[in-house]
């Protein structure tokens, strides 16, 4: 089983306040004043049961994306959006496409991808877009014609950008069709707070404007900072995860993170990446200051300059640093 930021605290000896997650992929900015609100306002009503039609979320989803409520399908996770598809159309049945990509953080062309995943649901095979990350590229736009598509699914959450994975909703854009396939085998229900929540995001425009920006500076803070460091190779990103390939022992680099809180995926072998790559994101800038430091301290340690002894003239020596 795949290790997470519980088990790594608890293997490090740290409280879980003493550790964090080098990359969630996670908006370090957290959630907006106006989610906290809409949640704190959303809590009278936890006593009542909620709507199994979903029509709130319904009718916002149709204002913001301009998709009828039959071509949505929401699920408290994207795991478990993806576990729901997985059953209906069978365990190796649909292709998974992240755009971005959930390693690289790389985007993928969006017109060039369509038509190649069009081509594949004309010959009948099902295509699934992960598009966790999308919002990180500043654009989320849906795929013009999705809805006419019963092959094709494409998958978002708010437990990323919007900093959300405690009350993680997730949701599926597809034709109705696909969608009622979906929600037949659905036997869940969507809480009164995760709905609050995503609607409060969605619609927080100064989020999303500030968000993008400090994800923008601190990204290019971090690969200007770590492309002068020698045995490490950072390749672009445009989102807020990306890889370095760590040419000279990578293992001492994981280790001295390890040591100083920092979680970290070890990505050889997934996506075609060799040894040595590991997936990191964005973090807070305190946070991306000191991981820079852990790296910049593993390939160049600190030399302890010794003060030289004060002159006759009673001049004090020169201060060390």
């Amino acid at each position: 089983m795949e290790q997470d930021l519980y088990s790594f605290a608890s293997e490090q000896g740290k409280n879980l306040s003493r550790v964090a997650d080098a990359g969630a992929g996670i908006c370090p900015l957290g959630p907006s004043k106006k989610v906290k609100a809409a949640i704190r306002k959303e809590v009278r009503e936890i006593g009542r049961c909620p709507d199994p039609e979903l029509r709130g979320l319904r009718r916002f989803f149709l204002s913001k994306f301009g998709v009828n409520g039959d071509c949505v399908f929401f699920a408290n996770s994207k795991n478990e959006c993806n576990h729901i598809i997985e059953s209906v159309f069978g365990l190796s049945g649909p292709r998974y496409v992240s755009n971005p990509d959930l390693i690289t953080g790389r985007l993928s062309e969006r017109s060039g991808l369509w038509r190649e995943l069009l081509q594949e649901a004309e010959e009948g095979r099902m295509a699934v877009i992960d598009e966790s990350l999308i919002e990180f590229c500043g654009n989320d736009a849906l795929y013009e014609g999705l809805p006419a598509c019963d092959n094709i699914i494409v998958i978002r959450t708010t437990a990323n950008f919007y900093g959300l994975p405690g009350l993680e909703l997730a949701w599926a854009f597809s034709s109705p069709a696909t969608i009622r396939r979906l929600r037949d085998a659905y036997a869940g229900h969507i809480g009164v707070l995760s709905s609050a929540a995503a609607i409060a995001a969605l619609k927080d425009g100064t989020y999303k404007k500030n968000a993008l920006k400090f994800i923008r500076d601190e990204r290019m803070m971090l690969f200007n900072a770590l492309r002068k460091i020698e045995g490490i190779r950072v390749p672009g990103s445009d989102s807020n995860v990306f890889v370095i390939e760590v040419i000279i022992d990578p293992e001492k680099l994981k280790d001295r993170l390890s040591r100083a809180g920092f979680f970290v995926r070890d990505c050889a072998g997934t996506g075609g990446l060799g040894p040595g790559f590991l997936r990191l994101s964005v973090m807070t800038h305190d946070l991306n200051k000191k991981l820079l430091r852990v790296i910049k301290e593993t390939f160049a340690p600190a030399c302890v300059r010794r003060s030289r002894p004060a002159a006759r003239s009673g001049k004090r020596p020169a201060a060390a640093f």
